[in-house]
């Protein structure tokens, strides 16, 4: 994950941490290959809610250069625009770049 990425999780990780609503975000992690099913599954065996969102943001970091791009795409597949909003605030998205997985802090200011 780029640097300036893991900055904005780290910005804005109390909100991500009360607001994640994991069960719907689980098939869209797998469908883009942003986790594999035994990573969902050991990030389901953390805990709480809380402690499993923590891990998994905490795996996230850990997902490569497209994760944060991916991980947004996630957020707005699971109807948690509002979150995928406040992670790509200010970031415009290129044309034809629906569904494809991009890191943040390649995309243009708006």
């Amino acid at each position: 994950m780029e640097e300036t990425d893991r900055r904005r999780l780290l910005r804005f990780r109390v909100r991500l941490l009360t607001e994640l609503r994991l069960e719907s975000l689980w098939a869209p992690l797998l469908r883009r290959d942003l986790f594999t099913p035994d990573m969902i599954e050991e990030i389901q065996a953390a805990g709480t809610r809380r402690d499993q969102a923590r891990q998994l943001l905490s795996d996230l970091e850990t997902r490569g250069r497209r994760a944060m791009g991916d991980f947004v795409l996630c957020l707005r597949e699971s109807g948690q625009e509002a979150l995928a909003e406040l992670l790509s605030d200010g970031l415009c998205s290129f044309p034809g770049q629906q569904g494809k997985g991009f890191p943040l802090s390649s995309l243009p200011r708006c």
